[in-house]
């Protein structure tokens, strides 16, 4: 079984690579965990399969990668997890050459490749699509795309294989608020940012746990708040463009996310 599975796509005490190690998904794919890959289509079904949901802050992060996403080239989704297709309904791929996808779980990536290469076209995409006057063709195109899967822990010191890559669009969606401390997750933002082209934009989203899931789970990440985002910029080239604190409405693990995106200047 997958060591303590909790809410949110992530997997607990997992092993994690060495800051600087680097595979391919097609690489790894003999050693792929049946329980893990389980544990992750479970996750793509439970949140990213049926009706789109209301007042969880979904309309607040696709409309900001819809307004601020462009028309990428090159667009990185850092920490994807299994949903990087979903992201893409607000985001314009018409002239994208290439998607890549990375994540510390290979088997997050395997589930992510697989939906993709489908047909399968579940009910919330419709809805996403829908809220954002956009059709079905949208998802399709995307689908195919180039897409490239990159294992390594995104959140640490990047291999050199992917350091300094030039990207148009790089996401960051719940990944950085898995950071323990704000210096860590300055760190990790600042890592990331060195992947970003000059007129290039960084949208994330932080999901900010409740006082009862920090208890339950000890990953604290309250220090995330609106003075936190803002901060990020002090030592990186790069101007706020927009920045959402929204309450989240019947959840009683997460209190709030914050919805945020960055220029780099040209």
């Amino acid at each position: 079984m997958v060591d303590d599975p909790v809410e949110g796509g992530w997997v607990r005490h997992k092993k994690v690579p060495k800051p600087g190690n680097y595979a391919r998904l097609e690489d790894l794919l003999t050693d792929l965990s049946p329980s893990c890959l389980e544990f992750f289509e479970k996750y793509r079904r439970m949140y990213f399969f049926d009706r789109f949901i209301p007042d969880q802050g979904m309309e607040e992060t696709l409309d900001m990668l819809k307004r601020y996403g462009g028309q990428p080239r090159r667009w990185l989704d850092v920490g994807a997890s299994v949903t990087t297709l979903f992201w893409s309904t607000a985001i314009d791929t018409k002239s994208t050459e290439q998607i890549d996808l990375c994540d510390i779980m290979p088997e997050a990536l395997f589930v992510a490749k697989k939906f993709k290469e489908s047909s399968e076209f579940p009910r919330c995409y419709e809805g996403a699509l829908g809220y954002l006057c956009r059709n079905r063709e949208v998802v399709e195109h995307t689908r195919a795309l180039p897409w490239n899967y990159h294992v390594f822990d995104c959140l640490s010191t990047w291999p050199n294989q992917m350091r300094h890559k030039s990207y148009d669009l790089i996401t960051a969606i719940g990944i950085l608020g898995l950071s323990p401390s704000a210096n860590q997750y300055k760190a990790a933002f600042r890592e990331i940012c060195g992947n970003l082209t000059k007129g290039g934009v960084f949208i994330g989203v932080d999901w900010v746990r409740s006082d009862k899931f920090v208890k339950i789970d000890t990953h604290d990440n309250r220090y995330i708040d609106t003075c936190h985002i803002v901060s990020l910029k002090e030592k990186v080239a790069l101007k706020l463009l927009s920045l959402n604190s929204v309450e989240i409405v019947g959840d009683e693990n997460y209190c709030r996310l914050l919805v945020w995106a960055f220029l780099r200047p040209t």
